[in-house]
């Protein structure tokens, strides 16, 4: 391996710990107000969170990424069954493993997993007369999917799932009409499918008249605005935020720990975060555009729209552009199962480096 190759596997690692580095100092920073018995539960969580996706980084970056192309299937008909069971259980989102204290959440691998299987598609040549009914079956899992998610209900998740595996078919070199016509087609039916769930619909309708449910759907919001507005350019100060409390920002060290961030870093550590991410999707885009064979060039492509799609779907909710949909910022947010997809993304990046990548 050359030098080059060297120090981009360096910077990217660097720079995806920095994002750990955030999310641990917040996670130790908002766990005295979250466990008043236990304060410093929160951080170790995450820190042994990280220990986890390490291991699967460390691995992912030895293990030859082009063996994912022989069990993508496996990978696949896994997620479906598994979402399956999710979906009739009562627990919903998770599937817990016994008496160990870990619980599986698929949806959370279901874009990485779903870039795995359109790689290994179309990583063959393509005849054009079926190329209309492939792209149809791929359509069709790809909606399918993202109905399983959404009625777990992980709606952000869907999302997710949906924009990054349409993303990727877009750079397979889909006509634009048939692209088109599938997107059309897909937020026709997802405008349907929202209004028949009465959550769904209150989330959006606080999102255009927040005020009127400023104490139920749409608080989150207002006390992430509030957060923000707080912090101004330099922030309060580490360990000094207010909206971390109980009472305040629900959900404050998963999907609006960004309010978070800007409450005590200010605008300067937003601004610093948001670069991390765009570095590390230039490298992985760098990564696609370098990478010998059709199917690594997918697969990093796939990955860093994953990784990306994460991050600016999680900030727009907390700025008040989207709805609330429950969506974790990458490598940053509270939580295990997004962290270890996302660190095992991070290892097929670096494998491929190693791999496949001619500089």
């Amino acid at each position: 391996m050359n030098r080059d190759k060297r120090r981009f596997i360096i910077l990217l690692i660097a720079l995806v710990y920095s994002l750990v580095l955030f999310g641990l100092l917040m996670n130790f920073s908002i766990g005295p107000a979250e466990y008043e018995s236990a304060p410093f539960s929160l951080f170790f969580k995450q820190l042994f969170n990280v220990g986890v996706g390490t291991v699967a980084l460390i691995f992912f970056s030895f293990f030859n990424h082009k063996h994912l192309m022989k069990v993508s299937k496996i990978l696949l008909i896994l997620l479906i069954f598994s979402l399956i069971i999710v979906d009739g259980s009562l627990s919903r989102r998770w599937i817990y493993l016994g008496n160990i204290p870990l619980a599986l959440q698929p949806s959370q691998y279901a874009p990485i997993i779903l870039t795995i299987f359109i790689a290994r598609i179309f990583s063959y040549p393509i005849n054009d007369k079926s190329s209309k009914k492939l792209y149809l079956i791929i359509f069709g899992i790809i909606i399918f999917l993202t109905v399983l998610i959404s009625l777990e209900p992980d709606f952000g998740s869907g999302i997710i799932a949906f924009g990054s595996s349409m993303f990727l078919l877009f750079l397979t070199g889909i006509s634009i009409s048939e692209f088109l016509s599938f997107l059309s087609f897909s937020l026709l039916g997802g405008a349907l499918f929202l209004t028949i769930n009465n959550e769904w619909m209150n989330r959006i309708r606080a999102f255009f008249h927040p005020y009127l449910y400023s104490t139920s759907d749409a608080l989150q919001s207002l006390q992430a605005f509030r957060a923000l507005a707080r912090g101004g350019i330099a922030g309060v100060g580490f360990m000094r935020s207010v909206l971390k409390f109980p009472g305040h920002l629900p959900e404050r060290s998963s999907d609006f720990i960004f309010a978070i961030i800007g409450e005590e870093t200010g605008l300067i550590g937003c601004s610093v975060l948001i670069a991390i991410f765009l570095i590390i999707s230039y490298i992985g885009l760098r990564i696609a555009r370098g990478s010998q064979s059709t199917f690594s060039r997918l697969v990093a492509a796939g990955i860093v729209i994953d990784i990306l799609l994460w991050a600016i779907l999680n900030m727009l909710v907390n700025v008040g552009l989207m709805p609330v949909t429950g969506i974790p910022l990458s490598f940053v947010s509270f939580g295990g199962n997004n962290m270890l997809a996302n660190f095992i993304g991070v290892g097929i990046l670096i494998n491929i480096i190693r791999k496949e990548v001619a500089w």
